[in-house]
This record gives structure tokens, sequence and C-alpha cells, in this order.
């Protein structure tokens, strides 16, 4: 009796050992990660941007010139204000899960890290996004569009980042493998055969047997 006790003790600390690794080396990781797409993306754009303002924009609207820095704030606040987190939660808890279970986590913990590193991660993303937001409307656009906007605080920011979002949020992708119809998968889980395509003799003779067998019974 003692024996089983000290093994499910034994357990239960190593469980929660792996647990408190996982959280603490985990969190990090999956926001570094994912910001660092994020960040070279910007970064192209920013060079790309910051010419172009410069080369255009301001002569056509006497715009003053973007430096690479406020170029580089601006992209990075637009994308991420039309970031779909929701998409990228969902994505994220399904390979975290997997993961985790991967590891011999028991599910149940396993569905829980997962929770709190998704909730925390996209809650860290959010807070910069609206920060950003802040910023640039008190900083970074006034001085390049010549306009002395009201200084916005960081509820403002906030609400005006919901109404951006819930205007010019990316679009979902499409799936660019269509499901097939139910037939279709049926034909070719039945007969193998079809899938090479090319024996139309093979074809004819499945044909002939279906039909036999739906004839009735004389």
């Amino acid at each position: 009796m003692s024996e089983k006790f000290s093994s499910e003790v034994r357990e239960k600390i190593v469980d929660s050992v792996i647990l408190f690794i996982f959280l603490i080396i985990g969190i990090p990781l999956l926001i570094v990660f994912s910001l660092i797409p994020f960040l070279l993306l910007a970064f192209i754009k920013g060079i790309i941007v910051s010419f172009c303002w410069n080369v255009a924009i301001t002569t056509m609207f006497e715009f003053s010139k973007i430096t690479f820095f406020q170029a580089l704030i601006l992209i990075y606040t637009i994308d991420s204000l039309r970031y779909d987190y929701l998409g990228k939660a969902k994505s994220d808890y399904n390979d975290l899960r997997e993961k985790a279970i991967s590891l011999d986590i028991n599910e149940k913990k396993a569905n829980v890290i997962t929770v709190i590193i998704v909730v925390v991660v996209d809650l860290i993303s959010i807070l910069i996004s609206v920060w950003l937001t802040m910023y640039t409307w008190n900083n970074i656009l006034p001085q390049l569009i010549n306009v002395d906007f009201v200084q916005i605080n960081f509820v403002q920011a906030l609400a005006f980042s919901y109404i951006f979002h819930s205007l010019f949020k990316k679009s979902a992708s499409t799936d660019p493998n269509p499901k097939e119809d139910n037939h279709t998968v049926m034909e070719a889980e039945e007969f193998p055969e079809l899938k090479a395509g090319d024996n139309t003799e093979t074809e004819e003779t499945i044909q002939v047997e279906l039909v036999s067998e739906n004839e009735p019974a004389v």
C-alpha cells in the first residue's frame, strides 16, 4: 500500500515538474516564434514603404518624409490590427496540444496547458497591438501628414483597434484542396481499381456487376 502511494505521489510530482517546465519554456518560445515572422515581414515592408512614401506620397500630398523606423511601426501596426487572432489561436491550440500529448502529458492536463499558453500569448499580442496603435496615432501620424490629432489613451486605442479589426480584418484563407463529394469518396474506397483512371474495361465490368446486383429477383 505504501509503495503504491509513494509511486502515485512520485508520478504526480513528475507531472507537476513537467507542467511547470513546459509553461516556463513553452510560453516564451511561442511568443518568440510568433513574433519573428511578423518582424521579418514588417522589416521588408518597412524598407519598401519608406522608399515609396518618400518618392511618391511626399510629392503627391505634400506630406513629410518618413523614416525607416516610422515606416516599420506604421506597417506593423496596420498588420497587427488586421491580424486574425482567433484563427491563429485555434491553430496554435491544435499544434501545442499535439506536442504536449507527445511528451506523455495527460490529455486533460495537455488541454489546460495549451489553453493557458494560447490565452497568454494572444493577450500579449493584443496588448502590443493596442499600444502600437496608440503610439502611432499620437506620435507617427501627426508628424507624417502634418495634422495635429487629439491624443488618445490606451482604452481609446483599444476601442479603435476593435473597430479597425472588425472592418478591415484579413479574410479567412480558402482551402486549396476542396473536399470531394461522398459519392466520389465511396466509389474510390470501394473500387480502388478506378484510381488508375485508364482501365475502361474494369469500369464497365464494375458497372455491369452493380446493375445485376440492383435488379429485382424474378
